[in-house]
């Protein structure tokens, strides 16, 4: 009888784990030096950035109203859906995309990079030129494991 007691709530508990759904939360992460700080916004972390933060960025989609111009580097949880089953992909997008159609990478941003994001805007443009078909000028800003909208 103990047996099948110990069964019966092993398996209620497996059940009821297998039920429970868990949300990740919407905290954008800045890290400068060994201080991170906690964001609701990317704006609102890039506005608190200096050259060389990290702002780590959850799978989800993001407005981002700020031109970037710091050398602060933006890594989001993925650009590929088969590679973030668990925590989506991140998406930055212009703030109003039906109006507004680009996200701003100013010169002043040379020396940062964006890993793992989603760009689903129209356009990045980077100094002022477009960066979608090869015809950027910018000195050192890096892009890796990123997609962009076409």
């Amino acid at each position: 009888m103990k047996n099948l007691n110990k069964i019966i709530v092993i398996v209620i508990s497996v059940v009821a784990l297998a039920l429970t759904t868990v949300h990740a939360q919407n905290v954008v992460t800045l890290q400068h030096g060994n201080s991170p700080s906690f964001f609701t916004s990317v704006d609102a972390a890039i506005a608190a950035a200096v050259d060389g933060d990290f702002i780590y960025i959850p799978g989800g989609v993001w407005a981002v109203n700020e031109n970037i111009t710091k050398a602060v580097n933006l890594v989001g949880a993925g650009a590929l859906p088969d590679s973030t089953n668990a925590t989506g992909i991140t998406v930055l997008n212009a703030p109003n995309p039906c109006y507004n159609t680009e996200i701003n990478i100013s010169g002043d941003a040379s020396g940062g990079s964006c890993t793992g994001i989603y760009f689903g805007s129209t356009y990045v443009r980077l100094n002022g030129n477009c960066a979608i078909n090869g015809n950027a000028v910018m000195a050192n800003y890096l892009f890796s494991r990123c997609r962009f909208a076409t």
